[in-house]
């Protein structure tokens, strides 16, 4: 999946920018900053750990929104485990052409 340079999250544009950041202190691959309707992800990192990460900022991003007061490892509870339902599934919610 190609990480989008901008999303809509219930209504709000929020731009999605990948930064470079090689070397970090922990093993954040991504921030989301509701305030200034921004996410980033980390560039550096492998495929699978960007579309997580961008689930995982978008999952954030809600939680603020609507002030749902999910912890972060709640978040990250979440995540982890839509992810693996989308990939392991190979479910893709977009509107199909019937041929």
């Amino acid at each position: 999946m190609k990480i989008p340079s901008q999303l809509k999250i219930l209504g709000r544009n929020y731009k999605v920018i990948e930064k470079e950041e090689k070397e970090t202190t922990n093993d954040n691959m991504g921030t989301c900053w509701g305030k200034y309707s921004l996410i980033y992800i980390n560039k550096c990192a492998e495929p699978q750990f960007k579309e997580a990460t961008l689930l995982h900022e978008i999952l954030e991003a809600v939680n603020q929104m609507q002030d749902i007061g999910l912890k972060h490892s709640q978040v990250k509870r979440l995540e982890t485990s839509i992810y693996q339902v989308l990939k392991e599934n190979d479910l893709d919610f977009r509107k199909r052409r019937r041929d």
